[in-house]
């Protein structure tokens, strides 16, 4: 029987609506440009009321998730900004995730994005807390919405709810007073603890939270909202349970457990009120950020590895590499690091591919290595396979970590590394991860103090039957950690209608959109950065080495390949996507799939791949970032990351040209000392569904995917562009 109602309170604050491209006028605002932001400052309180029963309050509080819709309307016309709510049409809503803890409360910051069309990011914090629990009552609200209803409702007694459904009245012999069997008083006694325990917890757990983030107010803050500190939990219930056992007769000791959680709930309540004046009188949305980047960098370090390796290794074959990389991602997928839910907020349906974060894998080619061969892992995994892995607790140097994390653990098997396997670093200390620029230091609109003057103009190139829609996340998330006063974004269009056609002519026509685009916006260009996803890679290539792009090479900053068929489709392990490959290749009559799979000549040295990998373009770069995964075979993993494959090593005709193609594209970019070449492998956590099993889910995953977005732009990707 559910005999306990508990009440629970959430604060949302709407704190900024920020838009990243042309938008439609809003509910009770309007967006006249790009990159406009508007301040809401909307405050709401939202009261939620549940039944629960009483030998599992602690575990359904704990386990207690929330449900938010948020959505974004519009109308079209100025002049109908006024009209009913009813009439504004709901162009995208999320669904939020609350998911409450009795001690913590609710404390989080989350940015919603609204895409596509819309594109657009909605920032709003949450704070929550249980502030009452008492007897079951009936609201007014209720009686007035279900009439029927509430009279057939069972309201218990506050004796029944003390000592039990089944409890009843008896005399003592000489009739003066009530007798209460032993098994009822234990009921009263267990009951009163549960209940005082749970919101003396939920007052101090308000209290610490409100202690930390008034210590991070500046100390020229006046602080005009102080909360009482509560004595210790454990005294004040005891001193609590001590009280109550000093009373015998039934009606006294329902009456002064019903005294204890009113004067609990009146303290908490209060306190809730007074914490709630303090956060609209401070704004503390800059702390509640803070502690939520903190959260996202710990959780992003857990599957987030980097290596480093000599120079030499990249145009090696990597033999053990990919088995050991597996037995980590199994590792963590025992562990269950991935799957548990670590923000108080999520926005599961943000993403509709994963469920979980993917893990990313860092390769870095550095000449020369200097440390000796080490792998790192994650401190909180713990291997189930000893004879597999080996787990020791170490200190970290200097070296690896320059902040005030001293210690990690290392997870590696001795017997599969090479003699020169270079070190490997963890990601999960505060220096490995972007600091994406506050709100406010952001949008204000100041020049930014940047060493470059000029734009830093971004392209971004789509791939196989895809539009300038398609990379549209990965620009937002660019767009967000960089300052936006000198950054220019170019989402191609040319070649919409044209991806099945010549991948020298689609080049061609990126090459004149380039252009004219920095001649229509007067564009004084200090820095080019390419994003291709797919095919769009190949494109980008066949750009570079053009004579009208020279003006340019020397402003190359950094190129980004998102599953980019560098090498073809020679040695893609799934027969299943060659086998639609080809369909489709003869179906649509493709060039670009015919030059993809190299048979566009007879003479493999004469196809297209071979010819652009000996043209110029790569090198010139600064930064060189090739990411791929083996769970993709639309775009092999090797092709993705231009390296060996243990295929190739055989010396066919096939081979010796595959390996001539690796030679002629990374061998310069290894000689150019101010070219940083890195390639990322990443594991996606996929449904199991036919889409994953043929590998598009994998493949679509790099440019639709918000979880591996978010981690890899502010792991890592960022940096590269900033």
């Amino acid at each position: 029987m559910k005999n306990i109602q508990a009440t629970f309170e959430f604060s949302l604050e709407l704190q900024k609506f920020q838009s990243y491209f042309y938008c439609q006028k809003g509910k009770t605002f309007k967006i006249s440009h790009k990159k406009q932001d508007v301040f809401l400052d909307d405050f709401m309180i939202f009261k939620i009321n549940m039944l629960l029963k009483e030998d599992e309050i602690e575990d359904t509080l704990n386990a207690l998730d929330c449900k938010m819709s948020v959505g974004l309307y519009f109308i079209k016309k100025v002049d109908e900004l006024q009209k009913r709510f009813t009439d504004m049409q709901l162009v995208k809503s999320h669904t939020v995730t609350l998911h409450f803890n009795l001690h913590k409360g609710i404390h989080d910051h989350l940015n919603i994005n609204f895409n596509l069309c819309h594109c657009s990011t909605l920032s709003m914090i949450v704070h929550g807390l249980l502030v009452a629990l008492d007897k079951p009552v009936i609201s007014k609200w209720y009686k007035r919405i279900l009439p029927d209803r509430w009279t057939k409702t069972k309201i218990p007694t506050l004796q029944s709810a003390v000592f039990g459904k089944t409890f009843k009245k008896k005399l003592s012999e000489d009739g003066n007073r009530s007798v209460i069997k032993d098994s009822y008083l234990q009921h009263a006694y267990r009951l009163h603890y549960k209940l005082c325990s749970c919101l003396l917890r939920s007052l101090d757990g308000l209290y610490s939270y409100y202690d930390k983030s008034s210590k991070s107010l500046p100390k020229s803050t006046k602080v005009q909202f102080q909360l009482k500190k509560i004595p210790d939990v454990k005294d004040q219930l005891t001193k609590l349970c001590e009280k109550v056992k000093e009373v015998k007769d039934s009606e006294s000791l329902a009456e002064q457990i019903d005294t204890d959680l009113k004067q609990l709930c009146a303290d908490l309540s209060s306190s809730w009120k007074q914490f709630l004046k303090f956060c609209v009188k401070n704004r503390l949305e800059a702390f509640v950020e803070g502690e939520h980047q903190k959260i996202k960098e710990r959780i992003f370090g857990e599957s987030f590895f980097s290596t480093e390796h000599p120079q030499k290794a990249a145009l090696t074959y990597p033999e053990n590499f990919a088995q050991n990389r597996l037995k980590i991602c199994q590792e963590l997928q025992k562990s269950n690091i991935m799957s548990n839910p670590k923000h108080a907020l999520e926005c599961p349906d943000m993403d509709r591919i994963m469920s979980s974060s993917p893990v990313i894998f860092e390769d870095r080619y550095v000449d020369p290595v200097t440390e000796g061969n080490i792998w790192f892992f994650q401190n909180n995994i713990r291997t189930r396979q000893r004879e597999l892995i080996a787990l020791r607790h170490i200190d970290l140097s200097e070296r690896f970590l320059q902040n005030k994390a001293n210690t990690i653990t290392k997870l590696w098997k001795q017997d599969d590394l090479p003699e020169d396997s270079a070190k490997v670093r963890t990601c999960s200390r505060k220096n490995d991860f972007i600091q994406v620029p506050r709100n406010e230091q952001k949008f204000n609109g100041k020049p930014s103090s940047t060493l470059n003057e000029g734009i830093h103009l971004v392209i971004f190139v789509h791939g196989l039957g895809g539009s300038s829609f398609d990379l549209l996340k990965a620009k937002q998330y660019i767009s967000t950690g960089l300052p936006d006063n000198n950054v220019e974004f170019l989402r191609s269009s040319s070649n919409e209608d044209h991806t099945f056609g010549d991948i020298d002519f689609m080049g061609k026509r990126l090459l004149e959109e380039i252009l004219q685009y920095i001649k229509n916006e007067h564009l004084n260009i200090s820095r080019i950065s390419f994003v291709g996803f797919s095919l769009g890679n190949l494109i980008i290539r066949s750009v570079l080495w053009r004579p009208e792009f020279q003006t340019y090479l020397s402003k190359l900053h950094t190129y980004l390949s998102l599953a980019g068929p560098h090498l073809g489709n020679l040695y893609n392990s799934s027969s299943l996507v060659n086998i639609g490959l080809l369909f489709e290749q003869r179906r649509q009559r493709s060039v670009s799939l015919l030059q993809i799979a190299g048979g566009d000549h007879s003479d493999p040295r004469q196809t297209f791949l071979y010819k652009l990998s000996k043209k110029p373009g790569l090198q010139y770069f600064k930064n060189v970032v090739l990411v791929g995964s083996l769970q993709d075979y639309f775009t092999t993993y090797h092709s993705a990351r231009i390296e060996m494959c243990k295929p190739a090593l055989k010396k066919n005709e096939p081979a010796i040209v595959y390996n001539e193609m690796i030679q002629n594209i990374i061998f310069p970019v290894l000689e150019n000392k101010d070219c940083s070449l890195v390639r990322y492998d990443v594991a996606f956590a996929l449904p199991r569904t036919i889409a994953s099993f043929i590998g598009r889910t994998a493949h679509i995953a790099f440019i639709d995917s918000h979880r591996f977005l978010e981690k890899f732009f502010q792991s890592a990707g960022l940096k590269y562009f900033q």
